[in-house]
């Protein structure tokens, strides 16, 4: 039943928004119907009978459900409803995590993932480890709530449009308009008022004076900085107090404790060895950007999706169209998954299900423009279709793997060569990059290792060696909590901000010194075949063991 009414839901949010309604009324009613915390604790009440192989199994069977109900349910959260079904939604969500809060803290959670962590099979092993983490580090529910409020506030102060742009008598520009200016006159023509985002960059671009473009930046950052900072001050203190619980140092500590790098000392050498030159500061790349040759060629979003699948033939995996908008994956025979292409002003990816090996294929939705204009867009489109390979072609066998850190870490670096690997293969069919489009992928990459440090360092509860806006800006900013504050991404996955920026790094250094040819090291990295860990594949890859630190330096020694 629940696979019929996530069939018509999809179907019909891609059309109406009204029509979708009947469809998610009867899936959150299924929701409440829910005694999956009791079916847990009766299954696995007495399972010593049972080798660890078939009890992994039946945890899997018993959890696959509802793991895919928590996916379709963030699915259609993201998504324009009627208030009546996002809070019906949101309940079902609120009625799911404690279902699974009630699993985690049964005595039958114990004792699975105990006989999990001393299995000899690897996979099952991996397993136990990642349940004896999510036991270790689940929040007390009053705590969990608290986090979640004081996260929805701190992103709702950050959205909300409680800045003006006045500047001063110097600062002013000819033809310039002041916020109040600007919402007045549209509220007069009956239009929607232009964002202060687009306001602030709109100045940033036309101011001539660098000194007023950095006042006016520097206000904008702190803008509901009294309310940013209590909120943020309130997760900072809910996340150390979730590690120490766990018996870690700090929050980053416990973060990192599932990742290659699993320490911030190794993440911060990561940082420093592997930075780029500092950018132009924030307040002076708007009018770089201008004054930067814009033109950029374009491509049509089917005819790349055409380029990609014929590229990756090379790889053995093939696209079976079912329509025109409908393509399932295909890899050496083994069926994959299905991908629903949809249109869409902006390129997106969204995996509605995900694979488990043997048990479930995964879905998938790219929304497309027709038309993709320049460089960046069509490398999107490129590593989002990665994206959705790999996480289709993994041959994990249970659903926790899944979503596991370690396991998510090795997909996002599958993901990464891929995407680079496309690139190279169809460098001549995709768009010239153009000067502006070089000049902002530069600031962009400067910007994610300054978040990334950011992040770093505030949950590590202790400050940064060096100032980290100097070390990656051509600017001072000497306010450290107007950084901590403006920097939304660093709420959004804490510690873990500097992975997009590792994979990216070692997905070069791999594609450069691989000792195995391109069709076996897909193979290694997107499909996995033996569930290595990441240092048992690099090891495979690079043909010699290299400590973490030796990577590092090795990566570094590349670039610069």
């Amino acid at each position: 039943m629940r696979k019929s009414i996530l069939a018509l839901a999809l179907i019909s949010s891609a059309h109406d928004c009204s029509a979708v309604a009947e469809p998610l009324s009867l899936l959150t009613h299924q929701c409440q119907q829910l005694s999956f915390a009791s079916n847990f604790e009766q299954k696995f009440k007495d399972s010593s009978s049972r080798d660890s192989a078939t009890q992994a199994r039946d945890l899997d069977r018993l959890t696959l459900g509802l793991n895919n109900l928590a996916d379709q349910l963030s699915y259609f959260l993201a998504k324009p409803l009627p208030s009546s079904i996002r809070d019906s939604l949101l309940s079902c969500k609120i009625r799911l995590a404690d279902e699974v809060s009630t699993m985690i803290d049964s005595p039958a959670f114990s004792r699975l993932s105990q006989t999990f962590s001393a299995a000899p099979e690897r996979e099952i092993n991996a397993l136990g480890d990642a349940m004896a983490f999510m036991a270790a580090t689940q929040l007390p529910q009053d705590e969990k709530a608290r986090l979640h409020s004081a996260e929805a506030s701190y992103m709702s102060h950050r959205r909300r449009d409680g800045f003006t742009l006045n500047t001063s008598p110097e600062c002013s520009m000819e033809g310039a308009s002041t916020t109040a200016d600007l919402t007045s006159a549209l509220d007069e023509a009956h239009q929607v008022p232009i964002s202060i985002e687009r306001q602030m960059a709109s100045y940033l671009m036309r101011q001539p004076d660098p000194n007023c473009r950095e006042l006016a930046w520097k206000a904008f950052q702190r803008r509901n900085y009294a309310n940013g900072s209590a909120s943020l001050a309130l997760i900072q203190q809910i996340r150390a107090k979730q590690a120490q619980a766990a018996g870690f140092k700090s929050f980053a500590h416990m973060q990192l404790s599932r990742s290659f790098l699993n320490t911030p000392a190794s993440v911060a050498r990561f940082l420093t060895l592997t930075r780029p030159a500092p950018s132009l500061a924030p307040w002076d790349i708007g009018l770089a950007l201008k004054q930067a040759n814009g033109n950029a060629d374009t491509l049509d979003s089917a005819t790349l999706l055409t380029h990609v699948f014929n590229a990756l033939r090379h790889f053995g995996l093939s696209a079976e169209a079912i329509h025109a908008k409908h393509w399932r994956l295909w890899l050496d025979g083994r069926m994959l998954g299905e991908l629903i292409i949809a249109d869409g002003a902006k390129s997106r990816l969204e995996i509605t299900r995900r694979a488990v090996f043997t048990r479930q294929f995964s879905q998938g939705i790219l929304s497309l423009p027709t038309t993709l204009r320049g460089a960046a867009e069509a490398e999107r489109v490129i590593q989002m279709l990665s994206d959705t390979i790999s996480q289709m072609a993994t041959s994990q066998h249970y659903y926790l793997l899944s979503r596991d850190s370690l396991s998510q870490e090795t997909q996002q670096l599958a993901s990464q060569w891929l995407a680079r690997v496309l690139a190279e293969k169809l460098s001549q069919q995709l768009p010239r990059v153009s000067e502006r489009e070089s000049l902002a992928n530069a600031h962009g990459l400067a910007q994610d290792y300054y978040h990334a440090s950011l992040a770093l360092a505030f949950f590590s509860g202790s400050p940064a060696k060096e100032d980290p806006f100097q070390a990656h800006f051509r600017g001072e900013w000497h306010d450290a909590e107007s950084q901590y504050q403006s920097s939304s991404p660093l709420v959004q996955e804490g510690a873990l901000l500097y992975r997009r920026l590792w994979n990216y790094r070692l997905s070069q250094y791999l594609s450069q010194h691989t000792q195995l040819n391109e069709n076996d090291l897909f193979t290694l990295l997107l499909v996995n075949p033996d569930q290595l860990s990441l240092d048992a594949l690099l090891v495979q890859i690079l043909g010699h063991p290299q400590s973490h630190d030796e990577l590092i330096r090795n990566i570094a020694h590349d670039i610069h």
